[in-house]
């Protein structure tokens, strides 16, 4: 009544079985009906889908009739006061893998099994024409309250007017036109600055790729040394920055100081029988993990820490 949105899951944790049913038909029934609304050819003619949807929320709160469905009114689909807005979902460019995260976590986990599935349906979509998608009916009509996005601002009909296809690990022979992609070298210790007499290099057979989800290891060795050494990437720069992406913060991780020097004392392996000393050394331990993960409590790389990798490296004896 104030128009501020109400969470949903506090009003249902109230209802029955009974009256929660209930009004989860009541719901689909007022988002199906927005959706054949908004594709009805006697509004789709002369309207972008935008321009419907803000009239459809007018015509909902004058309780008119719909076009859709001659002889039913709006006020049928108001049994449990419903309200209605339209809102852009983002008014400073597209929503991306990097800044979907600025929305609540339900919003933006819906938003991201939307992209799967566009590119799993790999679905062909004009910008000038938007269309309603949902998680499992695709652009199809809702077929079920799971395909709401629910949030504590209430339930959520997305528009998309766009997508882009995830980039590609996979990299043929013949895409590779100059031959840069093979028999190549990469630098792995640069001994002395003042000459290249005595640098260390591998030579890489090829960074080909038939996958197109999965990098090969040829491609990750390269990546990864050309990285650390700020060396110019020999990769597609598409599939360099992809790899960023996929394999930045385990680097990160991974090389700091912190997870290094926890590696080592874990590498150490000390016994003792004083009972004193070993509670003093679990507690370095836990230290040198904690702090290694800056102290989060939502560590992506909690597993790292628990003995269940193997983190053993070869030495020169």
């Amino acid at each position: 009544a104030d128009g501020t949105p109400d969470d949903p899951s506090e009003f249902i944790s109230k209802l029955s079985a009974t009256e929660k049913a209930n009004y989860n038909e009541a719901l689909l029934a007022l988002s199906k009906a927005i959706y054949e609304e908004a594709n009805c050819i006697e509004l789709t003619e002369s309207n972008d889908l935008m321009e419907i949807l803000n009239y459809i929320v007018k015509a909902y709160n004058r309780n008119d009739e719909l076009y859709s469905n001659k002889g039913v009114y709006w006020n049928d689909y108001k049994k449990y006061n419903f309200q209605l807005k339209v809102e852009k979902l983002s008014s400073s460019g597209d929503t991306t893998e990097s800044n979907v995260g600025n929305y609540v976590t339900a919003f933006g986990d819906y938003v991201k099994e939307l992209y799967k599935k566009a590119v799993n349906d790999d679905i062909s979509i004009d910008e000038d024409e938007p269309i309603m998608y949902f998680k499992n009916a695709g652009d199809a009509a809702p077929a079920s309250i799971d395909d709401l996005c629910e949030t504590e601002y209430g339930y959520h009909m997305i528009v998309v007017n766009s997508y882009t296809l995830p980039s590609s690990t996979a990299k043929s022979e013949s895409d590779d036109k100059y031959g840069y992609q093979k028999d190549f070298e990469v630098l792995i210790n640069e001994l002395d600055e003042d000459t290249e007499d005595d640098n260390i290099y591998v030579i890489v057979e090829n960074t080909y790729n038939e996958e197109k989800n999965r990098a090969t290891m040829n491609q990750f060795f390269t990546y990864y040394v050309q990285a650390q050494t700020s060396a110019t990437s020999t990769l597609d720069s598409s599939i360099q920055k992809l790899f960023s992406s996929m394999f930045g913060d385990a680097i990160t991780r991974y090389t700091s100081s912190g997870f290094q020097n926890f590696l080592i004392f874990v590498d150490m392996d000390i016994k003792t029988s004083d009972t004193t000393l070993e509670k003093q050394l679990s507690n370095y331990k836990g230290y040198l993990m904690r702090t290694s993960q800056s102290y989060e409590k939502n560590d992506d790389f909690v597993d790292w820490y628990d003995s269940s990798l193997d983190w053993s490296r070869p030495y020169v004896k």
